[in-house]
């Protein structure tokens, strides 16, 4: 072929590109000829109301469609609404739309088809729920505001739905799905885990039904949204500046099981192995919750909070004066929380709490050789303060409610103060043994917060008369 024949080739090829106009470059851009224009999936519909339906076409020069169907379907199958649009309907300009006539609440799906001469041009399937009301997400909270690494964060959703719903909540992290389940099992809230420092998109997904009412949730759902999940290298604690000076241990379990505060050795904050060995531990149901906008663990039937230490000060010169401080949302009735010195130290008393239901009160129990003691109280309180002191043989227990001192017993015959003790002096103010919060009660508590810390000596006595000895 010679020069001029390959030139006007070329000039022939790109005169019928330019001829071709963008009906060759858009079929490459965009495959699809036909887009449909319909209600998104997962839509709330009103019973009676119309589903628009509107074709979008790549093209103006493109040839409409000869043929549209809708066709609505129960979760089984069954056909409960369809229509077919004739070429006269289609090609008149008035709005196309599927009339839901007589419908019943529930989980439908949507089915267009569109066709030109017997080719079909685009198939699609939406999911519709037909209701009176749509489901609306008011709030989404995430707790703590930021966290550790190695902490946890809950996130809670506050709904607004139809009598006649049971939603179904999806919660997912980056994209990825971490739980699902019905709002009425409790997964109105989700526990999510730290990770590297940076922050995280927690994603909430409300269906106002659920699997067992006919939902496919991969077809999704119109009611969304989202919260972040910050994680930093160290989070903040719910210490205020300056208020942990009174405490020789505190846990916050704002979202983690570390104490925020630790010097039981002469004042000298724990680091490292030492601070990591004073992690309380779970046992049981125990989760990260939200009650009353407190977080804090929620202890359930059979879950118990377990703290690394006792109570009981070493039985140093002079008396050991300790307090240990509970704020918590308990049940009606059940064990708050058990003190147990180390099996090595027997002869001291394990102390138990307990709160009554009918009549409302607390129980102290010291054991056999101490006694049992029984103070009125209320389902209000939400401060328990429980208070050892040591002092030459004897050994004084108080219990305060919401700061008020109810009870303050003094009991002599404690064993004197030992070479093993003195010992234990240098390493610690407590001796070994465990704090149990919950102890297998069957009332749910949530724990906020644990401080142990010097004992206040104003009002530790206070006359016996005004307890009752079971």
């Amino acid at each position: 072929m010679s020069r001029f024949s390959r030139l006007f080739a070329v000039i022939s090829l790109v005169f019928l590109l330019i001829a071709c106009g963008d009906g060759l470059f858009s079929s490459l851009d965009d495959p699809k000829e036909v887009t449909l224009k319909t209600v998104e999936t997962g839509t709330t519909v009103q019973p009676g109301a119309a589903i628009p339906i509107t074709l979008e076409y790549r093209s103006e020069r493109s040839e409409p469609a000869s043929t549209v169907s809708a066709i609505l379907r129960a979760p089984a199958g069954e056909v409960v609404q369809d229509r077919e649009f004739s070429a006269a309907e289609l090609s008149s300009g008035d709005a196309l739309e599927l009339l839901l006539a007589d419908i019943p609440a529930g989980v439908y799906f949507l089915e267009i088809q569109a066709w030109r001469n017997g080719t079909m041009l685009i198939s699609e399937e939406r999911q519709v729920f037909v209701s009176s009301f749509t489901p609306e997400i008011r709030s989404l909270a995430v707790y703590p505001s930021r966290l550790s690494p190695l902490g946890e964060a809950v996130a809670v959703a506050d709904l607004r739905f139809g009598e006649d719903h049971r939603p179904f909540m999806r919660w997912s992290l980056g994209g990825r799905l971490v739980t699902e389940g019905y709002h009425d099992e409790g997964f109105d809230r989700a526990i999510f885990a730290g990770g590297e420092p940076g922050v995280y998109r927690i994603g909430l997904e409300v269906f106002p039904w659920g699997p067992d009412e006919g939902v496919r949730l991969s077809l999704g759902s119109a009611t969304r949204q989202s919260g972040d999940l910050v994680v930093r290298d160290s989070a903040g604690t719910n210490v205020e500046e300056g208020d942990d000076s009174a405490y020789l241990l505190r846990y916050d379990f704002a979202g983690h099981l570390k104490p925020v505060v630790a010097r039981l050795h002469g004042g000298e904050p724990a680091e490292g192995e030492d601070r990591a060995a004073l992690a309380a531990r779970r046992s049981g149901s125990v989760v990260l919750d939200v009650m009353d906008s407190r977080l804090g663990y929620h202890i359930r039937e059979n879950g118990e909070m377990i703290v690394p230490v006792s109570l009981f000060p070493v039985h140093a010169p002079g008396g050991a004066e300790l307090e240990l401080e509970l704020v918590l949302l308990s049940g009606r009735g059940g064990t708050i929380v058990v003190i147990e010195p180390a099996q090595e130290y027997s002869q001291l008393p394990s102390v138990r709490l307990v709160r009554r239901e009918e009549p409302a009160s607390y129980v102290l129990y010291l054991g056999s050789e101490y006694g049992t003691y029984v103070v009125s109280g209320t389902e209000r309180e939400k401060r328990v303060q429980i208070g050892l002191v040591r002092k030459s043989d004897e050994i004084l227990v108080t219990l305060k409610l919401q700061g008020i001192p109810v009870l303050s017993l003094r009991k002599g015959s404690i064993p004197p103060i030992t070479l093993e003790e003195r010992s234990l002096a240098a390493e610690s103010e407590l001796l070994p043994g465990r704090i149990v919060l919950g102890a297998g009660t069957a009332s749910p508590i949530l724990l906020t917060d644990l401080g142990i810390g010097r004992l206040d000596p104003q009002n530790l006595e206070m006359p016996l008369e005004q307890v009752a000895q079971d």
